[in-house]
């Protein structure tokens, strides 16, 4: 088991210095597997089931007076497509933001599509499988504002220029993200997930970023991602995770670990009942707690983030709370082809 957390750390530290050049958007999501296809598109279709569902409520910034709050929805499925126990995965997902006064909204929807190939033949144990895939995401994103709500404390109450949304009060945009992943269970108690993600990669054009920069549009994005299931005790299971990010203004980590606790005599999960917890921080600014239940095929979180900087002055502790709900059904009533999946960390 040593030589297995050496090797996962190894790769980690092999993934931060790959992409500590790079740049990539911020995830809002803390929990991990809230968004599973935001965080990279080869994750479509990696999971123990037949369909999933997540649903996010997120709410943002309590010590303004008026926060932001995002909806979020998402959903993929698994397609066997040989005896060789490779499939696709295929997803789609749609998220809508208001923030703030000005009543700035953000909207976006994706799908995505995956190839996942197994690594260790036709019969691999379920418990020594292997993963590699890749994935790509097409999306349309739209932002909208109301400029007449938006005050200015200058003469004569105008708008900087470089506050403007271009032509109108709506820019929107098409965007191409792609990602590879790789999966390893080395035994019955531990698996693992390493990932790595581009994004924007056709540096899609917005008129915020072309005010300042003529010749270029969004930037191109880059992240990391790597996670694991540890079952310690019979019913206690660790599922650390780290992703790395960096975007135009800075780079940054989220950490932590989910302790699940399976409360019920039944070892399959899909029919269990477990309790989980979990600590997670962004370096710099935001520490998470997260605490749920997950019954059977349902999974559901509450959390809470405390913001290190001045905004939360007024926020006595907590601004932000997110609601994260997962639903993946073991089937629909038909049988499919057997399928193996070394790592549901995502």
């Amino acid at each position: 088991m040593g030589k297995i957390k050496i090797s996962l750390l190894l790769m980690c530290v092999a993934l931060y210095a790959l992409i500590q050049q790079a740049t990539a958007q911020q995830v809002n999501y803390i929990p991990f597997d809230a968004a599973p296809q935001v965080l990279n598109p080869s994750f479509s279709g990696m999971f123990d089931g037949s369909v999933r569902a997540n649903a996010v409520y997120w709410n943002q910034w309590k010590s303004v007076t008026v926060p932001a709050i995002t909806t979020g929805l998402s959903t993929d499925f698994p397609i066997s497509v040989n005896k060789l126990h490779d499939y696709i995965g295929v997803g789609a997902q749609a998220f809508r933001s208001n923030i703030g006064d000005g009543y700035l909204t953000n909207a976006s929807a994706a799908l995505s599509l995956s190839f996942h190939k197994t690594l260790n033949g036709s019969a691999p144990k379920p418990f020594m499988a292997k993963e590699l895939a890749f994935g790509v995401q097409g999306g349309y994103a739209q932002n909208t504002t109301n400029l007449s709500d938006i005050f200015f404390n200058q003469p004569g109450g105008y708008m900087p220029n470089i506050l403007s949304l271009g032509i109108g009060s709506t820019v929107s945009n098409y965007y191409l993200n792609t990602g590879v992943s790789y999966s390893q269970s080395t035994g019955k108690r531990f698996n693992y997930t390493i990932g790595f993600s581009a994004n924007n990669i056709n540096q899609p054009m917005d008129a915020i970023e072309k005010r300042q920069n003529l010749m270029l549009g969004l930037g191109q994005n880059f992240s990391g991602t790597a996670g694991a299931n540890w079952s310690i005790r019979k019913r206690l299971t660790l599922r650390p995770a780290v992703y790395y990010q960096v975007d135009q203004a800075r780079d940054f980590i989220i950490a932590g670990n989910e302790f699940m606790y399976r409360v019920s005599k039944k070892d399959i999960a899909a029919k269990a009942t477990s309790l989980f917890a979990a600590l997670w921080y962004r370096t710099g600014d935001v520490a998470t707690a997260t605490v749920g239940v997950q019954h059977k095929a349902v999974k559901l979180g509450v959390s809470c983030e405390r913001q290190m900087y001045s905004l939360n002055i007024a926020g006595n502790g907590t601004s932000a709370f997110q609601l994260t709900l997962k639903y993946t059904a073991p089937s629909l009533g038909v049988k499919l082809p057997k399928r193996t999946v070394p790592c549901s960390r995502f």
